[in-house]
């Protein structure tokens, strides 16, 4: 029994990982759970060494939950690229946090930001009576831009240049403006609970992508894009913008417990994440300590030239 349960999840494993590759939005989430099926390819992979079973279909077993170990972390490396050992004179910190709408205390957070000394930080779900808690930061961050839609604002130390360029703020929520010579975009895109809003989570990266290549110079876009860096969308990104990840990259933000006892951030899954480019680099990120919300909050120093 025990040889015929591992032969099958042997042969799960590798038709899972095969099925993440899949255009279908309810197959194309696996690939977000990649560290998932990689600790289960090598769990099967130990198994099926250790249990009796016919030469020819042990080894098939073998190779099968050999390769789906090996394709799921090659994925995780592949896909988090870093950038080139940072160079220029300028450093900005950026912080990041998904406060969660119905968080009823922001002290965690204003503290964590006013210990950090953060220059600029971009907040999600920062609806209902987050505006008026956050506004105690005015003294360190005076300038702010919020999507027309709400959801995502920005509160910057450095005054903003120019008006902000809002992407396509009906479903998901995406601002662009420049601060102390850097662009930066603020993406907090839809949970991909259906075919719908799948759709809409890709296509707030998509059109994110296409304005991100247009743009000359250093930037730096962050957010919770509800997909990981191995997600499809995360990947044609990347693709299309040259953007990077820096140190870190791969350690989780969501969730921040289960049933009401902490969840593993090495575990949990990466999808609040700092991307830089045109000359910009991430040269650390971390997490923030536990703000009420169901997010780990992020923080990343960037180092950067200014055009001339």
């Amino acid at each position: 029994m025990i040889a015929a349960l591992t032969a099958i999840a042997a042969l799960a494993v590798a038709f899972v990982t095969v099925a993440s590759y899949s255009r279908d939005w309810r197959l194309a989430l696996i690939a977000h759970f990649r560290l998932y099926l990689a600790a289960a390819a090598w769990l099967t992979l130990l198994l099926t060494a250790a249990v009796d079973l016919p030469a020819g279909p042990k080894l098939v077993m073998l190779f099968a939950a050999f390769g789906a170990a090996v394709v799921n972390l090659g994925e995780m490396i592949l896909r988090t690229p870093r950038g080139a050992a940072a160079a220029g004179d300028r450093r900005l910190r950026v912080a990041f946090a998904n406060v969660l709408r119905f968080n009823p205390d922001a002290g965690p957070l204003v503290d964590w930001v006013r210990r950090e000394k953060v220059d600029v930080l971009v907040v999600a779900e920062s609806v209902a009576s987050w505006p008026g808690r956050l506004a105690v930061l005015a003294d360190e961050l005076p300038f702010g831009v919020r999507t027309r839609m709400g959801d995502v604002a920005v509160y910057s130390r450095h005054e903003i240049v120019g008006e902000p360029h809002h992407i396509f703020p009906d479903v998901g929520h995406a601002v662009s403006l420049e601060v102390a010579g850097i662009t930066l975009v603020g993406v907090h895109t839809a949970a991909p609970l259906d075919a719908a809003l799948g759709k809409a989570c890709d296509e707030l990266i998509d059109r994110a992508a296409d304005h991100v290549a247009g743009v000359a110079g250093p930037v730096v876009v962050v957010g919770d894009f509800n997909a990981t860096p191995w997600g499809a969308a995360m990947i044609r990104l990347i693709a299309r913008t040259g953007l990077r990840y820096g140190p870190g990259a791969r350690i989780g933000t969501f969730p921040t417990e289960l049933r009401g006892r902490p969840f593993p951030r090495w575990f949990a899954l990466p999808i609040d994440l700092v991307l830089a480019g045109g000359g910009a680099t991430v040269v650390l990120r971390r997490h923030g300590p536990p703000i009420g919300s169901d997010h780990w909050p992020v923080i990343a120093d960037i180092r950067y030239s200014q055009l001339p």
